[in-house]
């Protein structure tokens, strides 16, 4: 089976038709299976069915979507309930129906509905499908990456086709697949450049370091109240100027131990308890934009091993995303900078302000930002990678897959894309070198 696309051919299957014709006789053990079925240890539903195709990267338009609901019993029976048509006079059985009864070996799986038919040892075709409603029985069985499937097709109790040994495997490599986890990275990402006008800002600081608020003084558009306590924040949260508030972890001085842990977080939480009652207690509709920063709480590369003192400030990120979420209006933004590098990169925030932006850190040269990435692993090579499209075309599919360095030819150069400043909207990216380098012809 094959079509043929600006003149070459894309074979889709290969079979063998038997030279002689075998008995009529459909599977008789899942047959007889089906009068005397238990009840379903799990159920999905259609709308839940195609959810989860599309998000392992096999999405299906409306004419694909047959499968109504799936059941699991016990020893991996699997039944489902398919939307029928009548096959036209050239078909046996519509391909989709085929299709739509495969989908339901997996898409109860337990480990996700990961699994693609590689082959069929055997297809026999009975009748005609002509009703609107057919019911599918396939028995499961495999180990931890494949599956190997029975599967008969019916209506009205009648058999339409029978699929044996249906060998159902994890889809080869990543190309033109979407992954099914995620995970939370940090990856470089520069400022835009700086407006030209940026709108005055009023700061109300806390932080018990005097020599970091000074600092932050004397700097175009930017006032700056230190408040020592929390006396002094709600006094000076009555200026209706104040556009921001910054708060520092506050460490003490002892090494790490149980007992210091539970103190830094007793005597910070008790006053960010406090800060948010305060701001809360404005009854403005737009309270000033709070910033929560710390200072090495977040490991980076490049990063030296710690001693654990940075362990109790770790915990105000959690705190920090819950704020954001159960508290938009707060607008909370998470900051981590280098230990012992002031404040300065807090200028360059407020200055320029990216939208979005509510978990950052900074080191030495370098702005990091939170992103959630595809895949459960970081790449897992060292060498270049190349842009890869799918075999079904679609270019939001592409995929990074490693590629062979070869140095470039008398007629190539090699690109390493770095570090380049671009317009307002776009800012300024910072490529890993590892993962940037590529050649250009």
């Amino acid at each position: 089976m094959f079509t043929v696309v600006g003149g070459e051919e894309d074979v889709h299957a290969t079979a063998v038709i038997a030279a002689e014709p075998e008995p009529v006789v459909p599977v008789s053990e899942l047959a007889e299976l089906d009068a005397g079925l238990a009840p379903a240890g799990t159920q999905i539903d259609d709308e839940d069915i195609y959810t989860d195709l599309a998000s392992v990267g096999r999405p299906h338009g409306p004419r694909m979507r047959l499968l109504l609901r799936a059941a699991r019993h016990a020893d991996g029976l699997v039944v489902g309930e398919l939307t029928g048509r009548n096959a036209s006079a050239v078909e046996h059985v519509p391909a989709e129906l085929v299709e739509a009864a495969v989908q339901a070996c997996v898409v109860l799986d337990p480990e996700g509905p990961v699994f693609v038919p590689h082959a069929v040892a055997s297809v026999r075709h009975f009748r005609k499908p002509r009703g609107e409603e057919l019911r599918v029985l396939a028995r499961v069985h495999g180990d931890q990456d494949r599956r190997t499937a029975d599967v008969l097709l019916l209506e009205n109790g009648e058999p339409v086709a029978e699929l044996l040994g249906v060998r159902l495997a994890r889809p080869e490599g990543s190309t033109g697949r979407r992954r099914f986890l995620h995970r939370p990275e940090w990856v470089r990402r520069a400022l835009p450049a700086p407006r030209t006008t940026a709108p005055a800002r009023h700061v109300v600081l806390l932080d018990p370091s005097p020599a970091r608020a000074a600092d932050l003084a004397g700097r175009p558009g930017l006032k700056v109240t230190r408040g020592a306590d929390l006396t002094e924040l709600k006094a000076a949260l009555e200026d209706p100027t104040v556009t921001d508030v910054c708060r520092v972890w506050r460490q003490l001085p002892q090494a790490m131990s149980a007992d210091r842990l539970r103190a830094e977080c007793e005597e910070n939480y008790r006053e960010l308890l406090a800060l948010i009652s305060a701001l809360d207690a404005t009854g403005t509709p737009r309270p000033p934009r709070l910033w929560l920063v710390t200072e090495g709480a977040q490991w980076l590369p490049g990063d030296p091993a710690g001693d654990g003192g940075h362990l109790a400030a770790a915990t105000l990120w959690g705190f920090g995303r819950v704020l954001l979420t159960e508290y938009p209006q707060y607008r909370a933004t998470l900051v981590d900078v280098a230990p012992g590098s002031g404040l300065s990169p807090l200028l360059e925030e407020w200055h320029a302000e990216p939208p979005g932006e509510y978990q950052v850190a900074h080191r030495p040269g370098r702005r990091y930002v939170r992103r959630l990435l595809s895949g459960d692993a970081p790449l897992a090579w060292s060498g270049g990678f190349e842009l890869r499209a799918p075999d079904s075309g679609d270019l939001s599919d592409l995929a990074l897959v490693a590629a062979t360095d070869v140095p470039p030819g008398a007629d190539e150069v090699q690109i390493r894309p770095g570090r380049q400043r671009r317009g307002d909207s776009h800012g300024r990216v910072d490529l890993p070198g590892r993962q940037a380098a590529g050649v250009g012809q």
